[in-house]
């Protein structure tokens, strides 16, 4: 089982309809406009089956579908999720140590 270590972050300037309020990232390092605040703590998710671990174009860390297709990390009811189609999500399951 391969697992992923993901940053939940909150975006410090959100607008209702016109920006994300919190969303999950694998690296706590990633901010597209400097507003994002990480939360000090991390957790390990299970990658799910037909995804996978690779670079982004732009040197960043990012989960793909198996053909290549970089997926957005969204913040589905306060877990770390996939959103496979506008109204279904695949929630990421925590791994405990």
């Amino acid at each position: 089982m391969e697992t992923i270590e993901l940053f939940k972050w909150v975006n410090l300037n959100h607008v209702p309809g016109w920006a994300e309020k919190e969303g999950y990232a694998l690296e706590s390092t990633w901010s597209e406009t400097g507003n994002a605040y990480f939360l000090p703590d991390s957790k390990k998710y299970e990658v799910p089956k037909g995804y996978i671990v690779g670079e982004t174009m732009d040197g960043f860390k990012g989960l793909f579908e198996q053909d290549g297709g970089l997926v957005e990390l969204v913040c589905h009811k306060g877990e770390p999720a996939i959103m496979v189609h506008p109204d279904k999500y695949l929630i990421l399951k925590e791994v405990f140590s």
